[in-house]
């Protein structure tokens, strides 16, 4: 069981050769693919149960980041017996959202990847550029699918927690290509836009990098998943952070190093 949790994606031949080498016994695939999903079962607790505990969970991560807004939208009860179906979640944890205010550029990218769990559904996430030009999270959802609904539910959210009363101060990248143009170039052309949101990003790298990181939680139960995203994060700020600690730049080192290019260049 142990080896199981330090590796929830061990493969059934890993399985069938620890067997073989600890009991001295041959197990078919069949019987090492099942008591694969037993443990991890025993491990990560039933989908059902995460989503009866959901209410729970968000109530102690408000309680352990000051400032968080965790939002549930979920379907009425279904008669005097009946449970509410889960729909939708916004987390927006505090800390994340305060750094955002306090340094990071006016620069947030919107996408959506795919969940692969039992009940499917799309990770909606907000990313931001931080002073360094690395990428800076501010929020996530969980929601059903990905559709104007559920983008212009996860938007009201995201615009209260940050406050943007005029979003003319704020660049917004994003795949979507189905989205039309606005009349005026001013809204989608950088040679209009004021030089406090223009940036050299002309594709959604930001949350593209993101996504990745998080490929393999979004195989997980919600509340497993949640708590995967949640701990990635809090290591990388902190070994960012350490690695800042060290550096002797007055700049951050890639916003250096893309003044050295430059002048560099503007020698030659």
């Amino acid at each position: 069981m142990e080896r199981i949790r330090s590796n929830t994606r061990m493969p059934t031949r890993e399985i069938r050769q620890i067997v073989h080498e600890e009991y001295q016994t041959q197990i078919s695939k069949w019987v090492a693919s099942n008591a694969m999903k037993l443990a991890l079962k025993m491990i990560q607790g039933s989908t059902e149960a995460q989503y009866k505990k959901i209410w729970e969970y968000c109530v102690e991560l408000k309680k352990t980041y000051e400032g968080s807004t965790m939002e549930i939208m979920f379907t009425p009860f279904r008669g005097p017996r009946g449970n509410p179906k889960f729909m939708r979640l916004y987390c927006c944890l505090g800390p994340l959202k305060k750094r955002f205010k306090d340094g990071c550029r006016p620069i947030i990218g919107l996408d959506g990847c795919h969940l692969r769990c039992i009940y499917r559904g799309q990770l909606l996430t907000v990313i931001a550029i931080d002073p360094n030009n690395g990428w800076w999270p501010i929020a996530w959802a969980v929601v059903e699918r990905e559709a104007i609904e559920q983008w212009t539910w996860f938007l009201k959210y995201l615009s209260e927690n940050l406050e943007i009363e005029n979003q003319c101060h704020y660049t917004f990248i994003s795949d979507q290509q189905k989205v039309k143009k606005a009349p005026h170039p001013r809204h989608w052309c950088k040679a209009y836009f004021p030089t406090h949101v223009k940036s050299d990003m002309i594709v959604n790298n930001l949350c593209e990098s993101f996504n990745a990181h998080i490929k393999d939680a979004r195989d997980q139960p919600i509340i497993t998943m949640l708590e995967l995203i949640r701990e990635y994060l809090i290591d990388r700020i902190q070994r960012r952070r350490a690695a800042m600690e060290k550096y002797k730049g007055s700049t951050g080192p890639l916003i250096n190093e893309i003044v050295e290019t430059r002048v560099k260049h503007s020698s030659q």
